[in-house]
C-alpha cells in the first residue's frame, strides 16, 4: 500500500515507526528503502480501495487503484442514517468501481480469490516445496480474525478450530494432514486463527529467510510486539481474553515455555493469566458442553502439533502417522450429542437383524436402555447390526486428546476427554408390506379409481392401519386410509405401506411399500417400467439409441399393441420385427413415451390408450475444445492454470478419480501435470469424452545470450502425408499380397511408413494424448492367412520412441497390443524381422463333432523364427467378426482357448451385437475357436427379465441350475454362494486346504473360494472372524462384494456420468460400508433399483445376482 498517503487526507494524524537494520546470528535484515523514520497517513474509516500491486502510475508503483476515504461524501453521519446524504455517498462509490469498468459501463473487472486458492496458496507460498499440490481435496481451512473467532466461539452448534499460520514451519507440517482427514470425516469448515502465534508480523526473524518483515516499535529486538502469546506484550491481554472466556477447559503440555502466560489490561494495572498451548494447536468447540459437575467445558477435543511434527515429506512416515492417527481421533467426534442416527427394523418378525444407522465415523458407544455397560461401536461400516427391537442409548464414548509434551516424531502425550450425552435411538418391530393390493379403474367416465385388496379373486375391505401417497410425492405425503377401499383419482401410480405405530408401548416401524396403479375410466394398464430401458447413444453422430424391454411388456399383454412417440410427436405403432427383437433401434436422443395402444376387446368393449411410460436417451457432445494449460510464474508451482473453460465443464487431474466443476473461464491454483477436462452431464446429455490438457513446469528466465552469430537460413521438405492422421494418433493402409505357394496374404510395412507413424504418435503425446496407431490391410480375405510385417529396426524405433498402442486389423480379425506387450516382442533375443500373423482355418472332423462346425483362428507373432506366445502379462485385445447364425442366442457365443494339451480353455469375452463380432483379451496367442453353448432351463422364458442374463452365465459355465432343467430365479443367494459365482465369473480360482480361511468356513463346496476372497480382500466378514456363509445376502453386501473384486482385478466399471445415488428414495438405508461400492456402480449404470429405490438391505435372488453379473461381463 505504498501509495496510501496519496488517497487519504491525514485527517486523524500519522502514523510514524522506525526501521532498523538488525543482525541476527551474522544475518543482517535491511527493511526495503533503507533505515529510518516511516510516517504515514491514517485512514479514516470505513476505508474502501481498488489493489493491483502490478498497477503503476508512470513509472512509480501505485498499487491502490482508486479508494473512498470516510464518509465525507455524505456530509456527514447522520445525513447517511436518514438517509438524505445516500445518494451522494452512493455516486462517490460508484466513482471508485468505475475505476476498474470499461469506460460507459458498469462492468468492475476484478479477481476473487477463494478459499480453495488462498489457503493452498499462502502455504505453498511459504514452504521450500509444494505442500498442497493440486490433488488434494478442497480446502476446508478458513481464515478468521479474533473478531470472526469470537462471533464462532457464541454460536450455538460444534465448530473446529486451527490455531497456526502459513510460514511456520509446524503449521506447514501438519496442515496438509489436517486438510484430508477433515475432509474425510465431512468437516466441511476448520476455522484458522492465526493472530501472529509464532510468527508473523513482530515474529522471530529466520536467518534462513532473512527478507521476512521486521519492526522494532521500540520493544526488544526481536520484535515480539506483535506476538500474542508472549508474556506481558501490548496484545498478550487479547490472547488471555479468548482463553479465559471462550476455552474454559483448554489443555497444554507446553514445557519449553512458561505453562502460563501473563499480560496487563492496557490502561489498568490489572493483569490476567492463562493456560498457554503451542501452536499449530486444533481443537473440535461446542459452548453446550459441561463436565460431570455442570462447569463449562467446551472443548470436546484437541491435539497439539508443536515440536518434532513438521516434517511434510513421506506420508509414511511415524511423524506423518501420528498426525493422521490423532487427527482421526479428534474428528471421531465433531458433534456435542450424536445427530443423523436412525433405529432399522428387522428384516423379519422375530429376527434380530435390526441396526442403529449413520454412525460411520463417529467415536460411540451403545446399550440397551438402563441395561448394563455400554458396548463400543465397531470403528468400520455405517451401522451397528444384529440389534433386537428396542430403546438403545448412545453417546460418544470417552476418547484422548494429544499434547506436544516435547514429543518425539512416533510418540505423543494424551488427555483424556470425558464421554458425551447420551440420546435415545428406537429399533422399531418388524411389519411386513401388504399383500394383495391392486387398482381398480373407475366404472363411469369422470369418476374415481380404487385401490383396493384382492383375494382369491374376490375384492375384500383394506386391513386396518394402511397409509397412502402419490408415487412421486414425498414421505411426508402419506395419508392414513379411512374406509374399506382407498378412492383415488384414476391415471397415476400409488404407493401403498403399512403405517408406523405403537401397540403395548412397542413401536413398528412402516413396512415396505408396494405400487399400484390405477387406470383411468377404460383405460388399459401402462406397460411394467421396470422392464424397458434404454441405451443411450454411443457416438457423436447420435444415432444409435435403444429401447429395450420391448419383447418383456409385450408379453405381458400379447393382445395389446405397443406404440410410441418421441417429444412431441405423433405415436406410431411399434414394428413386429422391433417386438421380436425387443429392442427399438437406431434412435437420436430425446424424450420417449411407450405406450399400449386403444385396443378393441373380442366383445366389442373399447379401452383407451395406457398412460405412457416416460424414457430419455441421451445425447454425445464433443469433447471440449480451445483449451489452453498456463505454467505457473513462480517456483513454487502452484498458480499454475487452464484457460478457455466455462462453467459446463468439469475437470481432474490425471491422479485423482472424482471430477471439479469448473467455475468460469479459467481454472487457477494447479500444479504442473495433465488434467482430464470434459463436458458435464446434464438431464440430457452423457459427460463428453476427455480433453488432456498439459499445466507446464515453471521454468526460470534464462539469462540473455550475448552471442551474435547469425543463424541458418533455408526451408523443410515436409513429411509427405504416408498415414492418416486420427485423433489419437494414425492409420496406416497397406497392401497384401498372395504367396500362392503358402496360401498366405503377405503385407510388408514400409519403413518410412512406420516411421510417419511414430511421428504422429509423438505429436498426440505431446497434446497430452494416449496415442494409438493402426495398421490396417486394404484388401478383404475371406479366409487363409495374412502375415503383417515390420523391419526389426523399425520396429524397435517405434516401440522406444513413443507409448502408443498398435493394432492390426486383417479384416476377418484385429489384434491391439498395449505399449508393455509391444516392449516384450521388441526384446525377443531373435533380431529377424517382426511378423503378426492371423489366420482363419477348420476345426478337425473330431471337434467337429464335439463343438459343430464351428469358426477357428491362429494368433501368431514372430520375431524372426521365434514364435512370441506371451507378452510380459501385459493383455492382447482382440475382435473377430461374426454373424450369428439363425437362431443362435448371443449371449450363449463363447471362447475357448486350444492350450498346448489340445484342451479346450473357456475365455472372458463375448459378442458384440454393435461391433458384429466377438470381443476378447488374451495373455498368450494361439488358437481361438468361437463357440456356442446354449443351457436351457424350463422355468427361464425366454420374455423375462433376466433370460439373456442367465444364458450367458450359463454357457460360460458361471452358474449352473439348482437342478438339470431348473435355475430357480426367485430363490434367494447365500454369502457362501454369491462368493463362488463371483470368484467363479471373475476365473479366480479356490485356495486348497490349510488356506487362512473364515473361522466358519467349514468344509464345503465354498471354503478355498471363501479363503480366495479373504487373501485377496474382497471379503472381510464380521467380527470375531466369521463370514456367515449360508445367510441370505442383501443387495448392498452382495454390491460392496462385488465392487472389491473389481478394485482388486482392477475392473472397475466406468461412470456413465447418469444416475447417481442421490437419485434413490431410500439412498440413507445405505450402510455406509456399502456407500462407495453402490455410488460407483449406479453412475456405472451396473446398478439401476426398481421404483425409484435401492432396496440396499432386501435379499438378493438368483435372477438379480445374475442380471448384476451379466451386466458387468457382457460389456
Amino acid at each position: 500500500m505504498t501509495n496510501i498517503n496519496e488517497h487519504t487526507a491525514g485527517q486523524s494524524g500519522t502514523l510514524s515507526a522506525e526501521y532498523k537494520v538488525t543482525t541476527v546470528s551474522s544475518s543482517s535484515y535491511t527493511p526495503p528503502g533503507g533505515a529510518g523514520i516511516k510516517t504515514v497517513n491514517i485512514a479514516e474509516a470505513p476505508f474502501l480501495f481498488i489493489y493491483n500491486k502490478g498497477h503503476k502510475e508512470g513509472v512509480d508503483s501505485a498499487p491502490i487503484v482508486a479508494s473512498l476515504e470516510g464518509i465525507g461524501s455524505a456530509g456527514s453521519l447522520a445525513a447517511l442514517q436518514d438517509g438524505s446524504g445516500a445518494e451522494a455517498y452512493k455516486t462517490a462509490l460508484r466513482g471508485v468501481f468505475d475505476a476498474i469498468s470499461p469506460e460507459g459501463t458498469k462492468e468492475a473487472k476484478f479477481k476473487t480469490l477463494t478459499n480453495q486458492e488462498y489457503i493452498p496458496g499462502s502455504y505453498n507460498e511459504f514452504s521450500s516445496t509444494n505442500i498442497f499440490d493440486g490433488t488434494d481435496p478442497s480446502a476446508v481451512i478458513d481464515s478468521v480474525t479474533l473478531d470472526e473467532l469470537k462471533y464462532v466461539l457464541n454460536q450455538e452448534g460444534t465448530f473446529a478450530v486451527f490455531i497456526g499460520c502459513a510460514w511456520c514451519g509446524d503449521s506447514q507440517g501438519i496442515v496438509r494432514y489436517l486438510n484430508l482427514v477433515a475432509s474425510e470425516y465431512g468437516v466441511d469448515k476448520v476455522y484458522n486463527w492465526d493472530f501472529k502465534l509464532d510468527g508473523g508480523i513482530g515474529g522471530l526473524t529466520s536467518v534462513t529467510r532473512p527478507t521476512n518483515p521486521r519492526y522494532a516499535y521500540g520493544e526488544t529486538l526481536d520484535g515480539s510486539a506483535l506476538h500474542a502469546r508472549t508474556k506481558d506484550k501490548t496484545i498478550t491481554h487479547f490472547y488471555t481474553d479468548v482463553v479465559n472466556t471462550y476455552l474454559k477447559n483448554l489443555v497444554s503440555q507446553d514445557t519449553k515455555r512458561d505453562a502460563f502466560i501473563t499480560g496487563t489490561i492496557p490502561g489498568t494495572s490489572t493483569t490476567v493469566s492463562s493456560a498457554r498451548v503451542q501452536a499449530p494447536y486444533i481443537f473440535v468447540y461446542d459452548k453446550r458442553n459441561v463436565d460431570e459437575n455442570g462447569n463449562p467445558a467446551p472443548i470436546l477435543g484437541h491435539v497439539e502439533l508443536m515440536g518434532g511434527w513438521s516434517v511434510t515429506g513421506n506420508p509414511t512416515t511415524a511423524a506423518a502417522k501420528l498426525r493422521i492417527n490423532s487427527l482421526s481421533t479428534l474428528f471421531s467426534r465433531i458433534e456435542w450429542k450424536p445427530t443423523g442416527l436412525t433405529g432399522a427394523s428387522p428384516t423379519s418378525q422375530g429376527a434380530a437383524d435390526g441396526a442403529i444407522v449413520g454412525i460411520e465415523k463417529k467415536f460411540l458407544e451403545y446399550r440397551l436402555k438402563d441395561n448394563g455397560n455400554y458396548i463400543p461401536v465397531p470403528n468400520t461400516g455405517n451401522r451397528v447390526e444384529g440389534l433386537a427391537p428396542g430403546v438403545y442409548e448412545i453417546r460418544y464414548a470417552k476418547k484422548a486428546g494429544f499434547d506436544t509434551s516435547n514429543n518425539t516424531a512416533g510418540t505423543a502425550a494424551s488427555t483424556l476427554y470425558p464421554e458425551g450425552p447420551a440420546i435415545e435411538i428406537v429399533v422399531p418391530e418388524f411389519q411386513a408390506a401388504p399383500v394383495g393390493i391392486d387398482g381398480i379403474a373407475p366404472t363411469e367416465a369422470g369418476g374415481n379409481g380404487q385401490i383396493v385388496l384382492i383375494e382369491d379373486g374376490e375384492i375384500q375391505d383394506l386391513p386396518e392401519g394402511l397409509e397412502y401417497k402419490l408415487d412421486n410425492a414425498p414421505d411426508s405425503a402419506y395419508a392414513a386410509v379411512q374406509g374399506v377401499a382407498i378412492s383415488v383419482e384414476p391415471g397415476h401410480y400409488y404407493q401403498v405401506r403399512f403405517a408406523a405405530k405403537t401397540v403395548q408401548g412397542i413401536y413398528y416401524a412402516p413396512s415396505a411399500s408396494v405400487t399400484v396403479y390405477v387406470a383411468g375410466y377404460q383405460e388399459l394398464v401402462p406397460p411394467d417400467r421396470t422392464k424397458l430401458g434404454v441405451v443411450h447413444t454411443t457416438t457423436l453422430e447420435n444415432n444409435d439409441g435403444q429401447i429395450t424391454g420391448l419383447d418383456a411388456v409385450s408379453a405381458d399383454h400379447p393382445d395389446y399393441q405397443l406404440e410410441y412417440k418421441k417429444d412431441d410427436g405423433e405415436y406410431a405403432l411399434l414394428s413386429e420385427e422391433a417386438i421380436i427383437a425387443g429392442e427399438l433401434t437406431g434412435l437420436s436422443p430425446g424424450t420417449y413415451y411407450v405406450r399400449y395402444a386403444a385396443y378393441t376387446s373380442p366383445d366389442e368393449e373399447t379401452f383407451n390408450p395406457s398412460q405412457p411410460v416416460e424414457l430419455t436417451i441421451k445425447g454425445n457432445v464433443a469433447a471440449p475444445t480451445g483449451l489452453a494449460g498456463v505454467a505457473p510464474t513462480t517456483s513454487g508451482q502452484s498458480n499454475g492454470k487452464i484457460t478457455g473453460t466455462n462453467t459446463g465443464l468439469e475437470y481432474r487431474s490425471s491422479t485423482e478419480s472424482n471430477y471439479h466443476p469448473v467455475t468460469g473461464s479459467e481454472i487457477t491454483s494447479l500444479a504442473p501435470g495433465s488434467y482430464l477436462i470434459r463436458v458435464k452431464a446434464t438431464d440430457t446429455t452423457l459427460a463428453s469424452a476427455d480433453t488432456t490438457v498439459t499445466v507446464p513446469q515453471y521454468v526460470a528466465p534464462s539469462q540473455p545470450d550475448n552471442n551474435t552469430g547469425g543463424g541458418g537460413g533455408g526451408t523443410t521438405t515436409p513429411t509427405p502425408e504416408l498415414v492418416t492422421e486420427l485423433t489419437n494418433g494414425a492409420r496406416a493402409d497397406v497392401g497384401a499380397k498372395l504367396d500362392e505357394t503358402s496360401g498366405t496374404w503377405l503385407a510388408v510395412v514400409p519403413d518410412n511408413v512406420v516411421n510417419a507413424l511414430l511421428e504422429k504418435a509423438q505429436k498426440a503425446e505431446s497434446e497430452g494424448k494416449d496415442a494409438s496407431l493402426e495398421i490396417r490391410v486394404e484388401e478383404a480375405v475371406a479366409s487363409g492367412n495374412v502375415q503383417v510385417t515390420l523391419t526389426r529396426s523399425v520396429f524397435n524405433t517405434l516401440v522406444s520412441g513413443s507409448k502408443a498402442s498398435l493394432t492390426i486389423d486383417v479384416g476377418f480379425g484385429t489384434v491391439t497390443f498395449d505399449v508393455e506387450a509391444l516392449g516384450t516382442i521388441a526384446g525377443n533375443e531373435d533380431e529377424g524381422d517382426i511378423s503378426f500373423i492371423i489366420g482363419k482355418s477348420e476345426l478337425t472332423e473330431e471337434g467337429k463333432e464335439v463343438l459343430g462346425d464351428r469358426p477357428v483362428y491362429d494368433l501368431l507373432v514372430y520375431a524372426g523364427q521365434s514364435e512370441v506366445s506371451s507378452f510380459g502379462g501385459s493383455l492382447v485385445k482382440v475382435f473377430l467378426p461374426y454373424q450369428p447364425k439363425r437362431g443362435e442366442d448371443t449371449n450363449a457365443l463363447i471362447i475357448y482357448h486350444v492350450n498346448e494339451d489340445g484342451e479346450l480353455n473357456l475365455v472372458e469375452g463375448q459378442y458384440n451385437p454393435s461391433a458384429k463380432g466377438l470381443r476378447f483379451s488374451t495373455e498368450h496367442f494361439s488358437q481361438y475357436i468361437i463357440g456356442y453353448n446354449k443351457i436351457e432351463f424350463a422355468d427361464v422364458a425366454s420374455s423375462s427379465w433376466y433370460a439373456s442374463a442367465v444364458s450367458y452365465l450359463a454357457a460360460r459355465e458361471i452358474t449352473s441350475g439348482t437342478d438339470e432343467n431348473h435355475f430357480s430365479p426367485n430363490a434367494n443367494i447365500t454369502r457362501g454362494q454369491f462368493i463362488v459365482l463371483l470368484l467363479n465369473a471373475y476365473g479366480i480360482e479356490a485356495d486348497g486346504a490349510g488356506s487362512d480361511n473364515f473361522a466358519d468356513a467349514g468344509n464345503t463346496y465354498y471354503t478355498g473360494y471363501l479363503a480366495a476372497a479373504k487373501r485377496l480382500g474382497i471379503a472381510n466378514g464380521y467380527e470375531g472372524n466369521v463370514f456367515a456363509p449360508n445367510d441370505t445376502i442383501s443387495r448392498q453386501e452382495l454390491f460392496t462384494l462385488l465392487y472389491r473384486a473389481l478394485t482388486v482385478l482392477d475392473k472397475e466399471p466406468a461412470s456413465k456420468g447418469g444416475a447417481s445415488l442421490s437419485d434413490f428414495s431410500d439412498r440413507t438405508d445405505v450402510a455406509s460400508y456399502a456407500l462407495e461400492s453402490l455410488e460407483a456402480l449406479v453412475e456405472a449404470g451396473v446398478v439401476s433399483g426398481s421404483e425409484g429405490k435401492l432396496n440396499p438391505r432386501a435379499a438378493s435372488t438368483r435372477a438379480q445376482v445374475a442380471q448384476v453379473l451379466y451386466n458387468l461381463l457382457s460389456k
